[in-house]
């Protein structure tokens, strides 16, 4: 029950971002804009009981739009034992994981006889990291080659999270560049399957790496504990 919750609001959060940003209703005569910007979030973990525990503390332009604006899904189903990595490539591609060929993160190498990332291509070599990956996995088309292949190549989709099986997939094939937290140096990584790498990224893995602010880094709440439900 409570990955099923999970993966609804996963899924409602992404539908009510897109369906936001287009200008034009259903019912309008004309064709509809296309929409300058598409966010897509994810949020592992992020049930709908949350939701409603701390609707009183977000803003008019943040969560409530979402909940207020956006179409929700109810009663989705993908089945038993879906982790983060196969329920984000089933919203990106539309696709169950028969199909979109992302099962789950780890998956079991009967060559090597050990588990290894679904994503992994000796092929290719990271950008800041030793790991070598790419979406060559995903055997369908995502939202990020959607929005590559409807602007003939000049939009940009960019994405960023903590792990790399979810900022892969997030970018697709013809994406940009995914970049993901490296877990032995905390810098930016991505893969060289992707051939934009911002400047800036290199720029801040050089000049700050993650080993020079550990030790002045705090996390804080947002609010004082005692002000959440």
């Amino acid at each position: 029950m409570r990955k099923k919750k999970r993966t609804d609001i996963q899924h409602k959060i992404l539908c009510a971002v897109l369906l936001t940003l287009v200008t034009a209703s259903a019912g309008a005569q004309t064709a509809p804009k296309r929409p300058q910007m598409v966010v897509g979030i994810m949020v592992e973990g992020l049930s709908q009981d949350y939701l409603d525990l701390l609707h009183n503390h977000f803003t008019d332009g943040g969560f409530k739009r979402l909940m207020r604006d956006g179409a929700t899904l109810s009663n989705v189903d993908y089945g038993p034992g879906v982790d983060a990595a196969a329920a984000t490539a089933i919203i990106y591609t539309g696709a169950a994981p028969s199909v979109n060929g992302i099962p789950a993160e780890y998956v079991y190498d009967r060559e090597r006889r050990r588990s290894r990332s679904i994503l992994l291509d000796t092929a290719k070599i990271g950008n800041f990291t030793n790991e070598t990956y790419s979406p060559a996995a995903i055997l369908v088309s995502t939202l990020g080659d959607e929005v590559r292949l409807d602007a003939a190549g000049t939009g940009w989709v960019y994405s960023v999270a903590p792990d790399p099986a979810q900022a892969i997939i997030m970018t697709g094939h013809a994406g940009n560049s995914g970049f993901w937290i490296n877990d032995h140096t905390g810098s930016w990584a991505t893969t060289t399957h992707y051939k934009d790498v911002p400047r800036s990224i290199s720029s801040r893995n050089y000049r700050r790496p993650i080993s020079t602010v550990l030790d002045t880094l705090k996390w804080e709440p947002l609010l004082t504990p005692a002000q959440y439900p």
